[in-house]
């Protein structure tokens, strides 16, 4: 939870290293994402905050044969009903209408007129989207129950103190006050008084401007170079996960996520599963991706590469919505 190494990397040896670029773990090459035959790589430019949160109700300890509503397992469950009943606004992050924009563009057709144009995205294509689980989780502010927690007792036995742990991951802009005051809204009136809310750990999001990058553009060329089987799209995007990228942009560091292999869905769906797996193809392209990024990098002039420059705020950009 504290990622040890590279808080102590940033503690103790990051005024030395001068790091100006982070290549690190982030997005992917998917087949097939959203058009049939179009192969698409997204390159994390923008990670969002983290939340982690404990939810606590307390309420008279007693015996499980009498149900009462002050119990606090009961607290708890009406609690947690009230935040998972709360629908999120939806807002489309700048690398992702970006994203949207040029798998659009590539794949034509009604489908890709409508993503490349996020008037017509937010009239017709929002719903399509808000179904779909990942791409849901890229739009909205979310807050995800993770685990519960009543101590050891038998079935009869009725505790005084309930909890649940909630993971709840920011848009940039949104700061962890922000979305404590909500939660803090969103719980019933007549169970305030009997629950605590208390922040676990807390990371705002972080963001690196893509546009005209040096690196950004080095990481474009030595994907298209290295998969050529199909016409490619590289785009930017934001990730619903953290790294270790998200701290090294508050230091200054401008920072891209991908590992460069191109998997089917289901090999997507392996990953921390029983049959993880990668191919020897995949292997072999991912090594020739970081020489070629790391040749084409050393050979750039040194004019050329940005100044190390602490992050001003979470995000570089303005929202377009």
């Amino acid at each position: 939870m504290d990622n040890r190494g590279m808080r102590q990397l940033l503690d103790e040896r990051w005024e030395g290293l001068g790091c100006r670029y982070l290549l690190n773990e982030g997005g992917l090459g998917l087949q097939g994402a959203l058009f049939e035959g179009q192969d698409v790589f997204a390159v994390s430019v923008a990670e969002k905050g983290v939340l982690w949160l404990r939810l606590t109700a307390r309420g008279p300890g007693g015996h499980g044969s009498t149900p009462r509503e002050s119990f606090a397992p009961a607290r708890l469950l009406r609690v947690l009903s009230a935040l998972r009943a709360a629908e999120p606004a939806p807002r489309f992050d700048p690398a992702l209408l970006d994203l949207f924009s040029l798998v659009g563009d590539d794949g034509g057709g009604l489908k890709g007129f409508v993503l490349a144009r996020p008037a017509l995205l937010r009239a017709f294509g929002l719903g399509e989207l808000m179904a779909e689980p990942g791409v849901r989780a890229a739009l909205t502010n979310t807050l995800h129950v993770t685990g519960l927690r009543t101590g050891d007792h038998q079935p009869n036995v009725v505790p005084g103190e309930a909890s649940a742990l909630i993971d709840a991951r920011l848009l940039p802009g949104v700061t962890a006050e922000e979305m404590v005051a909500h939660i803090e809204s969103l719980i019933p009136e007549e169970e305030r008084a009997h629950v605590r809310l208390e922040v676990l750990h807390a990371v705002p999001a972080a963001v690196t401007e893509w546009e005209g990058d040096e690196l950004y553009g080095l990481v474009d060329a030595a994907l298209r170079a290295g998969f050529t089987e199909r016409p490619l799209v590289v785009a930017p995007a934001l990730s619903v996960g953290f790294t270790d990228s998200i701290f090294a942009r508050q230091r200054g560091a401008r920072a891209f996520g991908v590992a460069p292999f191109l998997i089917t869905q289901e090999e997507a769906e392996s990953m921390h599963g029983e049959d993880e797996r990668l191919s020897t193809r995949n292997l072999a392209a991912g090594v020739e991706f970081f020489l070629r990024v790391a040749g084409s990098y050393a050979a750039m002039p040194a004019t050329s590469l940005p100044l190390l420059s602490p992050s001003p705020s979470p995000s570089f950009r303005d929202q377009r919505d």
